[in-house]
């Protein structure tokens, strides 16, 4: 059985090559990566990989998770924009993030995973 990759499988050299960011590549609406750029460089890696929506609601909960972990360490007085910022962020990719994930029968491959996101620019 396929495993599914993490951003912790891919190079620094090949996250750059990706150009990860915050929003949906082409989307109407580019959001400011704030504080989350590692955050939301992880989730797009778990968009990428797919497979199911149970597979969706776990990269939404840790996209989640992970921001608040940002918002965390951001000095007392930005720390409530940045976790009023994680909530918003994963309320729309709940709601709006359906259509960039990558539903299969199977987690993509490195290869793949790739392909998706540099076809995203």
């Amino acid at each position: 059985m396929q495993r599914r990759l993490s951003y912790k499988d891919f190079t620094r050299k090949e996250m750059n090559a990706m150009e990860l960011q915050c929003g949906a590549k082409g989307g109407w609406f580019d959001p400011p990566d704030f504080c989350f750029t590692a955050s939301c460089a992880k989730h797009d890696i778990s968009y990428a990989a797919g497979k199911d929506e149970a597979d969706r609601l776990r990269a939404d909960r840790g996209f989640y998770k992970a921001m608040k972990k940002d918002a965390s360490i951001q000095k007392w007085y930005v720390r409530p924009f940045a976790y009023a910022a994680a909530w918003i962020y994963y309320r729309a990719v709940r709601q709006f993030g359906k259509k960039y994930f990558n539903y299969s029968d199977s987690y993509a491959s490195k290869f793949d995973i790739m392909n998706i996101l540099r076809k995203r620019k």
